[in-house]
């Protein structure tokens, strides 16, 4: 564990420059931001639309029969998981 800074309310504000100057380059990285971007957009997407696309599929195509509903939303989110992971996040990140 060499070439550590001191950590001491006399060293704050240089420390804080540091991790400032830091900052500033991570985001001059592009690929990064468009990958943090595209992991936020897709987690976020996913747990707002998950519980929505249940009551679509139970109540709307099967008319509210958990029974008949069956796997269908299990499946629907596994495809639609895989789907993302494997063509909508690598396009997005080829070509954006």
């Amino acid at each position: 564990m060499e070439n550590r800074k001191e950590i001491s309310f006399k060293t704050l504000w240089s420390n804080l420059k540091d991790l400032f100057d830091g900052i500033k380059q991570v985001f001059k990285n592009k690929p990064f931001l468009k990958l943090c971007g595209a992991t936020l957009l897709v987690f976020n997407g996913f747990q707002m639309v998950a519980a929505f696309s249940f009551y679509i599929i139970v109540f709307y195509m099967f008319n509210g029969d958990y029974g008949l509903a069956g796997t269908w939303p299990a499946w629907f989110s596994t495809i639609t998981a895989v789907l993302t992971a494997f063509i909508v996040i690598p396009n997005y990140l080829c070509n954006g």
